[in-house]
């Protein structure tokens, strides 16, 4: 959903969970958020937000009712100062807040949760479950907040209790300086590892109403309200406060590319600008107006009571401290007998420019070329729409020799959507290499005598959805508990790992299901955990990619009573060249089954002898057998018939 109004005096319940990309406009009643969900969707090009609530509007919360406040973040590895518009009625944690809900025990392994949410947190390189920071590769904590002085103050732990202890809870400090390397999908070694964009998104009540903020000198201010404000609106209701306000600009170079400060002032009142200093020649950041953005926080510098009001609301700057600039450009090297390298050609694609604008055709070299083929034409410089999943850059790369070379993939600010994974497919070689969205990329290729390692059409980038996992189920069959599992996007994924605890907390690995790198994996799989003790097990699948990532679902659980008997097919649909039927606890003697079509043709009958206990019997389908539903009928040595439905795929 785009935009709402409520305007209704008798009061509104909302028992339904949704996402909004635009604006909340709460004109007039209550609002009863009712065991529901309110999402307020941040992107790249926009960040949903609520509108001036009137003083007759009140927000009330029945249940689990909560707002989700996106905070999206651009892929550059950076210091950011943030906050979260919720109010003190809701207790949540950093941890919930920002990474969550989980913390790193390995920051070699990262624990994920959902692609593209999220962020680690982390303090030192010794790992503790009791304080929910991510393990570090140093011992430099990666949030920190103004004590009065400097930013040498950090929170004992990001899953406190206590209120104002600053021992984990959000709403401790008015905001956070946090180093954001991307989502938790990121390794923890240092300023080599690429950055990813992210997405926080804290849960709960919002601020609403009039803030009031006691400033003693230098004071950090968090944007209370879940939507820009502006800050010439709260000077003009606050007379005594100077017009002058300080934010922090992830994109300033500062000690080593993570950050530095922008001041506003000199406010012009004909212009209704600011003078900003310092400001990035050709930067995007041109919203010099005041505004300061949903999620984010400043600093002032003044002494007394300062009170920010709904109508200090703006409907500008949802995105502005959080400036993207949008080029993906390719360097074809080649590297010399000596390991030096040498430039020969390169190229150069805009993202989200005006698409009318010109593109630079490829004058074509004496030696090697590289180019965008599109339209049956090769261009050096291309304008086009940002990338959406499953797009394909096709690369030319023409009148290459024998000899080795490196393709380089730098890619600037290109702030994709979340969950967007990018792969160079080497299309001789059949493999796929992963390309960083924020940084450089460098692949090493040779051409040798064989024409098609020499082929024009060889490389490709591809742009891929990271895998989801969609559910998780455990069911308790007969003797047996079968586990199914289905994921929405799968490419990239090299095994699936099925995981069995006692608890729910302990996991440990109880079968690795490989998958084909030349196939895609299967979108729904199935497990049989054969004869498990009586008791109750959960279970959880890990998807490792082929970089090594690790994507978990979540965790079903299944409890297996005593004496359980019965038969069934597993796995059903059929999807091999034969039936397994799985026999718990029969009576032994002689039995015999018989396949039967859709139609009522029998496929095949086959007789045997039958010991008892717990056995699978398999039989071979014949090799015409066609697709569909079929029936298997089930003769007991006692001449009871038994009947069961599968599918043959």
């Amino acid at each position: 959903m785009n935009n709402l109004e409520i305007n209704n005096s008798n009061g509104i319940k909302i028992d339904k969970s949704f996402e909004l990309t635009g604006t909340l406009t709460p004109t007039a009643g209550n609002i009863d958020v009712d065991n529901a969900t309110i999402t307020l969707n941040s992107d790249a090009t926009s960040t949903a937000r609520v509108a001036e609530v009137p003083a007759t509007v009140a927000l009330s919360y029945t249940g689990t009712g909560k707002f989700e406040v996106e905070r999206y973040i651009p892929n550059h590895r950076a210091w950011r100062l943030l906050t979260a518009p919720l109010s003190t009625a809701t207790i949540l944690t950093i941890s919930q807040a920002w990474q969550e809900g989980l913390s790193n025990a390995n920051r070699l392994s990262p624990v994920i949760g959902t692609a593209g949410f999220g962020t680690t947190i982390t303090k030192s390189t010794n790992y503790s479950a009791a304080d929910g920071f991510d393990q570090d590769s140093t011992n430099n904590p990666s949030i920190r907040y103004y004590n009065g002085t400097n930013w040498g103050g950090f929170p004992s732990k990001t899953i406190g209790t206590t209120p104002g202890a600053n021992d984990g809870l959000i709403n401790d400090q008015p905001g956070y300086m946090l180093f954001v390397r991307g989502d938790r999908s990121i390794v923890v070694a240092g300023t080599g590892v690429a950055a990813t964009v992210t997405t926080l998104r804290p849960k709960g009540q919002l601020k609403v109403g009039p803030q009031t903020i006691t400033c003693a000198g230098w004071t950090v201010i968090g944007n209370p309200y879940a939507s820009p404000i502006n800050f010439h609106k709260i000077v003009l209701n606050n007379p005594g406060l100077p017009d002058v306000f300080y934010v922090w600009d992830a994109n300033l170079a500062g000690s080593f590319n993570v950050g530095g400060w922008v001041s506003y002032g000199a406010y012009n009142g004909g212009t209704q600008t600011y003078t900003v200093a310092p400001l990035l020649a050709g930067s995007t950041f041109a919203n010099n107006k005041g505004d300061i953005s949903s999620g984010s926080a400043f600093m002032i510098n003044y002494t007394g009571t300062i009170t920010i009001n709904e109508n200090n609301k703006s409907t500008l700057g949802d995105n502005v401290l959080l400036r993207p600039v949008r080029q993906l450009s390719m360097n074809l090297y080649v590297l010399n007998a000596d390991s030096s390298e040498t430039l020969n050609d390169g190229l150069a694609i805009l993202l989200d420019r005006n698409m009318q604008a010109a593109n630079a055709e490829k004058n074509k070299n004496f030696t090697e070329n590289l180019a965008i083929a599109a339209d049956n034409k090769l261009f050096a410089i291309q304008n086009r729409r940002r990338p959406h999943f499953n797009d394909t850059i096709f690369i030319s790369t023409g009148q290459t020799k024998q000899r080795n070379y490196v393709l380089e993939i730098i890619a600037d600010e290109l702030n994709m959507p979340r969950r967007m994974k990018a792969y160079l497919e080497d299309r001789y070689l059949h493999q796929y290499s992963p390309v960083a969205l924020e940084g450089i990329t460098r692949c090493a290729f040779s051409v040798n005598a064989d024409s098609g390692s020499a082929s024009a059409a060889r490389f490709r980038l591809l742009f891929k959805k990271a895998p989801c996992f969609n559910q998780i189920n455990a069911t308790a069959k007969q003797k047996d508990i079968e586990v199914q599992w289905e994921v929405e996007d799968n490419f990239g994924i090299a095994q699936y790992e099925v995981e069995r605890s006692v608890n729910g907390i302990d996991f440990t690995g109880m079968q690795i299901h490989p998958t084909n790198r030349d196939i895609e994996p299967l979108l729904q799989n199935q497990w049989l955990d054969v004869s498990p003790a009586t008791g109750t097990y959960y279970y959880r699948i890990k998807a490792i990619t082929s970089t090594g990532e690790i994507v978990c679902s979540n965790i079903a659980g299944a409890t297996m009573v005593k004496n359980a008997t019965g038969m069934y097919v597993y796995p059903n649909p059929v999807t091999s060249s034969s039936i397994h039927l799985r026999m718990n606890r029969q009576p032994e003697g002689k039995y015999s089954v018989t396949l039967i079509s859709a139609s009522g043709q029998k496929v095949f009958t086959h007789q045997w002898e039958h010991s008892g206990g717990f056995v699978s019997k398999v039989f071979a389908l014949p090799s015409l057998v066609a697709a569909g539903m079929y029936q298997l009928e089930v003769i007991k040595s006692n001449g009871e018939k038994e009947s069961m439905i599968l599918e043959v795929q």
